[in-house]
């Protein structure tokens, strides 16, 4: 998880400092089918929330 989060880090640099280069198939092809790995973080964060 950790290495698909660190493409995601290195996507949102491209996103906010290269805006020329930006590919809009990709974007929409991560948005509809790559963000399980968001969901995954929020989870581990919510249930260590919780635990304190």
């Amino acid at each position: 998880m950790a290495e698909r989060l660190a493409k995601m880090t290195a996507f949102r640099n491209l996103l906010v400092h290269g805006y020329g280069k930006v590919d809009d198939e990709l974007m929409f092809k991560i948005m509809l089918n790559d963000l399980y790995d968001l969901d995954l973080l929020l989870s581990g964060i919510r249930r260590l929330l919780n635990q304190e």
